[in-house]
């Protein structure tokens, strides 16, 4: 049964957005969310990162506000090998020239947290959407978007723009930084202007799988009364490894006209990954649907739509695999018009794909439920959490966890 595990605040109303969910290296789940407020009159104004975990035999510990969201964007948190926990995300830095985000790094001892360190070199734009993964080693990895210097022409604004984004990597060994380095190198070849790192993993062997989203340039036509013949860029899904030498080539997952966002991946027990995304029904649609693909250890699978909803609104999914190599996977869906979004389970065994179906347990009113992720515990208990109102007019947000034990053989319609 789900639980409310936020910390809502009746005094300013407070509600939860862009909640997440990992598990600690004692497959402990911590959960942290963006807090906002709703209020009239006096109130605070700032957005705080709150964090919290829960202990065997314990329950949830009191929540623990990890910096305010005024200065802090994109924040991202990671378990090193001690049980530690780490931080990237984007801050203002002020210099001669100017205001520009820039991606900062912190660590918690077990003590206290660490000075910030600046992990971006200073440039005119922002450096933003950092990902961070801790290898066996306990080396700690970080990627982020950059800008770098590619003069193109912007039909949005009908300018001319001087900077592109592509995707850097550092990483710490225990003793310096290493320098940082653009492993994406989308930019000058003038079929890309953006490039933003989605999910970055780490495997038992110390590979590093990530998956960015990367603006491409797409020719298509587009047929009303009469066809025309249209040239844009959409988001595609790409991948890349690097191999505990180097970074291999992006790979273009997706390679359609309509936009792909919202990217999840997830590894096997071989360490093949697993990658979901929600992409557009049509290129200039508002609903979307949940495309799925993996790697077989050879090749790469044909993309598949797993949603299959043609009138509703599929979007941001979360993917987890468990120990027998099982598929978990859950989504938002609903009407775009009324934004009323239910969730959905589908899994996938040695059988073939067993749903979708609805986790909403036959509620009577119809809350917004969104924002769902899912992680697998090495004992296959599989965890999720999700945002829901608690009426129908969708007012306030809190952050809800519930738990599934997949070793009980249990028929999909009767989870949850």
């Amino acid at each position: 049964t789900p639980s409310n595990s936020s910390a809502a605040s009746d005094v300013y109303k407070r509600q939860a957005h862009n909640v997440q969910l990992l598990l600690d290296r004692l497959s402990n789940p911590a959960v942290f969310w963006l807090d906002s407020y709703i209020c009239y009159g006096s109130c605070p104004a700032d957005e705080e990162y709150y964090y919290m975990r829960r202990y065997l035999n314990e329950g949830w510990q009191s929540s623990q506000q990890l910096c305010q969201a005024q200065n802090s964007y994109f924040l991202e948190i990671a378990f090193d090998r001690n049980n530690h926990l780490h931080r990237v995300w984007s801050a203002p830095y002020e210099n001669s020239t100017g205001t520009s985000k820039e991606v900062y790094y912190a660590y918690f001892n077990g003590t206290s947290w660490s000075s910030p360190i600046m992990i971006s070199p200073v440039a005119p734009e922002d450096s933003i959407n950092p990902k961070i993964a801790i290898d066996q080693n306990n080396f700690v990895h970080i990627v982020w978007s950059e800008p770098v210097p590619a003069r193109y022409y912007d039909s949005s604004c009908n300018c001319y723009r001087d900077y592109k984004w592509e995707v850097f990597w550092r990483y710490f060994d225990g003793v310096s930084w290493s320098q940082p380095v653009n492993i994406t190198n989308l930019a000058q070849s003038g079929s890309h202007w953006g490039a933003s790192p989605s999910k970055l993993v780490v495997d038992n062997a110390g590979n590093l799988h990530l998956v960015i989203n990367a603006s491409t340039k797409h020719t298509f036509q587009v047929c009303y009364i009469y066809c025309e013949t249209r040239t844009e860029y959409h988001n595609d899904v790409y991948y890349l490894k690097y191999d505990g030498n180097s970074w291999s080539q992006p790979v273009n997952l997706s390679d359609t006209p309509t936009p792909s966002y919202y990217i999840d991946m997830a590894l096997d027990p071989q360490g093949n990954p697993h990658i979901v995304w929600e992409e557009a029904d049509s290129w200039d649609a508002q609903e979307k649907e949940i495309y799925y693909t993996y790697f077989d250890g050879t090749s790469w699978q044909s993309p598949v739509n797993l949603s299959n909803s043609p009138e509703l609104d599929s979007s941001l999914p979360s993917l987890a695999i468990d120990s027998q190599a099982r598929v978990h996977l859950v989504w938002s869906e609903g009407d775009f018009s009324d934004s009323k979004y239910d969730l959905f389970y589908l899994r996938k065994t040695s059988a073939g794909w067993q749903g979708p179906v609805s986790l909403n347990r036959g509620d009577c009113h119809r809350y917004i439920r969104a924002g769902a992720k899912i992680a697998v515990a090495p004992n296959d208990i599989l965890h999720l959490v999700f945002i829901s109102t608690d009426s129908f007019t969708g007012e306030y947000f809190n952050v809800y966890w519930s738990w599934l034990d997949l070793k009980k053989d249990i028929p999909v319609e009767q989870l949850w």
